[in-house]
């Protein structure tokens, strides 16, 4: 959606609500505005969702995200034929199906549920999912456009590593400073257009007053009740904040979430009319079914008060990502590197589901667990996304050792086959049991 176009809503519409007609706009007009882009002369750029994305607005690219349009097309109960498509096409039915409904969208002459979808010009590729790779190289085959790899170093923080970390640090640094001029050099070719440094600069100082803002909004769940659930409406939250980072109207979005949930909390309004239990949701939503599953937990009075793809709006971690704009290359390549890369410790613990060094993976969910004041954890394993999903059993048996009620529930980010309501319903109605029953007894044993 164009950044005045969000605007405007901000404007016009009263803070209770205004998020949802916000995400909603953005959604509906959101192809018809990258076409309004291309025909201005607008280069239209594919990236992911932690590409660079600050430095490719300095350019006046506009930005399509292939995984939030798959998101998308499964959230509006459509991605199955597209997703159905591109296995008649060849492609096996465990491929990421981020990527198949994509591939369905190209063999559909990209029309998208939401409008047609212009091709690029350039696709980002970055490497912090293995995915990527070849998503980039189809999408390259098919409209014979270039690629740009953005490679993220990474080094997991181990107490035997023989090597110097700062030092591999440093270096790792000044490899991705190197890449980051070697995109700047290809924009410039691309767009025609120069590098405008102070441009570039100013769309860090919207990403660094935009991440404030996030962890704002993140830490409202810490109220009880909690203003709004991590699933249900954060995913929402994130998209937005997502596409529109760097730029006003993602400022004005955050604003007006902000504002609401001030707004929630004053009157005492929680996302379930009686919260009895908080969790935790680690990994991605089942989208095809986006509101049934947490709608399932509500029914007994739970809330979702964090996910871990909360980070990708401020890169990997909790806490206010921050850009130093008296050196803006160099800051920028940290922030990007600071997803995977683990060095001595110089920052807030990194909270995630253990992909990064900030913290060992179980005490990274043991502090999650505490800050949020919640209850257990959910784990989703996602079908076509073994990265993701591949760590979780292990997860499961060592965190359950700490006396934290685990439920492991399986699915599908996109391709609505591997969704089984009645198996849902049936672990989620036994795991709400058993913390009905571990409530009892606490308060029996306080008693």
């Amino acid at each position: 959606m164009r950044p005045e176009a969000l605007s405007d809503v901000v404007k016009t519409t009263s803070t209770t609500g205004v998020t949802r007609q916000q995400t909603k706009a953005a959604v509906k007009n959101a192809f018809a505005d990258a076409w309004q882009a291309k025909e201005k002369g607008n280069k239209i750029c594919y990236t992911y969702v932690l590409g660079p994305i600050e430095l490719l607005r300095s350019f006046d690219m506009y930005l399509i995200f292939p995984e939030i349009g798959a998101a998308n097309m499964a959230a509006k109960k459509t991605s199955l034929p597209y997703i159905q498509k591109a296995e008649d096409y060849g492609y096996a039915s465990d491929t990421c199906s981020y990527v198949t409904a994509d591939v369905g969208l190209y063999l559909s002459d990209m029309n998208h549920p939401f409008g047609k979808v212009p091709k690029p010009d350039l696709v980002l590729n970055d490497t912090l999912c293995n995915t990527y790779y070849k998503w980039s190289e189809i999408t390259q085959d098919f409209f014979s456009c270039p690629i740009f790899t953005l490679d993220h170093p990474v080094r997991m923080a181990r107490k035997e590593y023989p090597y110097d970390l700062e030092a591999l640090y440093q270096e790792d640094k000044r490899y991705v400073v190197d890449q980051l001029k070697r995109l700047i050099a290809a924009c410039e070719e691309l767009t025609g257009k120069s590098f405008d440094l102070d441009k570039f600069r100013n769309n860090l100082d919207l990403a660094n007053r935009m991440g404030a803002l996030w962890c704002e909004i993140i830490d409202k769940t810490r109220h009880r009740p909690s203003p709004f659930d991590a699933v249900l409406e954060g995913y929402n939250y994130m998209g937005g904040a997502t596409t529109l980072k760097g730029t006003e109207a993602g400022i004005a979005y955050l604003s007006a979430i902000k504002a609401d949930l001030d707004q929630r909390i004053a009157e005492g309004k929680g996302a379930v009319p009686e919260e009895r239990f908080r969790l935790l949701w680690m990994s991605a939503p089942c989208y095809p079914y986006f509101r049934r599953i947490p709608e399932m937990f509500h029914r007994s009075g739970a809330v979702f008060v964090y996910t871990p793809q909360f980070m990708q709006p401020t890169r990997g971690t909790y806490r206010a990502q921050q850009y130093d704009l008296s050196r803006p290359l160099e800051s920028y390549a940290e922030c990007l590197m600071d997803y995977f890369h683990a060095r001595n410790p110089r920052r807030p613990p990194q909270w995630s589901m253990g992909w990064v060094g900030g913290g060992g993976e179980i005490d990274n969910q043991i502090e999650l667990l505490h800050h949020f004041s919640a209850d257990g954890i959910v784990y989703h394993a996602i079908k076509s996304c073994r990265m993701n999903s591949a760590s979780l059993a292990d997860f499961r048996e060592h965190v359950s050792r700490r006396g934290v009620p685990i439920l492991m529930l399986e699915s599908d980010i996109a391709d609505p086959r591997f969704f089984s309501e009645a198996q849902i319903r049936n672990r989620i109605e036994a795991f709400m049991e058993g913390l009905v029953e571990k409530k009892l007894s606490r308060v029996a044993a306080v008693g």
